[in-house]
């Protein structure tokens, strides 16, 4: 049922878009997903580009990256998985970054919830959280991942979202926090080289880190999110700046 809805949206046989709102009933932008159809749209490319290039020191994978290697990794990596979705994240005028989840393993941080994976719970993990672009209403990003949550939680039936962390990112952790995120596990990050380059891979949760570098994994109940609806999406405390905020992505499927 996930992967069917989410391939009749990738393939453009479903529209989808999902307004942002602050304060009960403002619009303050929307989340549309990247399409077969985005591969086409050479601005939105380039943008996405310069967003990942600019915020490169947060990935996990720090490569600089180009237009081509943008729309490689977009055709080979999101559209070709039918767990997976990455969302635009569009102010009342133009796009402004990228929120991602995806349904099923191999997880984008590694190392999932384990032990609810194996108990059948249906899991979504976020990933590929980027505010690029100052335009628009300081708590886009927050407003935005609570909208992208509600409409997976309903549409999708997910019971846990979860998603990893770097520890000294206390911004994104803040972030996720005042969304009713908890922590659950540190995740260790071990450097390796691939093609020349080193990368950071995340561990097994309960491992050391030789380095001393992890990710905090941090997780959501379905049953606290709807619970706490209201305060989350329209009495919300806190409210991302518009400061750029990002998280890593795997080195295996980052761009």
């Amino acid at each position: 049922m996930q992967t069917q809805l989410i391939n009749r949206i990738v393939n453009e046989e479903q529209r989808l878009q999902i307004d942002i709102t602050a304060d009960g009933d403002t619009r303050i932008g929307y989340l549309t997903p990247i399409t077969r159809s985005s591969l086409e749209n050479l601005d939105l490319i380039t943008k996405m580009t310069a967003w990942r290039n600019r915020m490169r020191s947060c990935f996990l994978t720090q490569a600089e990256v180009t237009p081509e290697t943008t729309k490689a990794f977009l055709a080979g990596t999101v559209l070709s998985d039918p767990t997976r979705m990455l969302f635009i994240v569009y102010s009342l005028t133009q796009p402004v970054g990228t929120i991602g989840l995806k349904v099923g393993a191999p997880w984008v941080h590694g190392a999932g919830p384990r032990e609810a994976e194996q108990a059948g719970r249906k899991l979504a993990e976020l990933a590929n959280l980027l505010r690029g672009s100052r335009d628009g209403h300081p708590k886009l990003m927050y407003q935005g991942e609570m909208a992208l949550m509600e409409w997976a939680f309903r549409e999708l039936d997910i019971d846990v979202f979860w998603t990893a962390v770097p520890s000294n990112n206390r911004l994104a952790l803040t972030l996720h926090q005042s969304g009713g995120f908890r922590p659950t596990a540190l995740i260790p990050l071990l450097k390796v080289e691939i093609n020349g380059q080193t990368k950071l891979v995340p561990g097994e949760a309960g491992q050391t880190s030789p380095d001393g570098v992890y990710a905090q994994r941090i997780e959501l109940e379905r049953a606290d999110f709807m619970s706490r609806r209201e305060s989350l999406i329209v009495k919300s405390s806190y409210g991302i700046s518009r400061r750029s905020v990002c998280e890593p992505s795997n080195p295996e499927l980052a761009v």
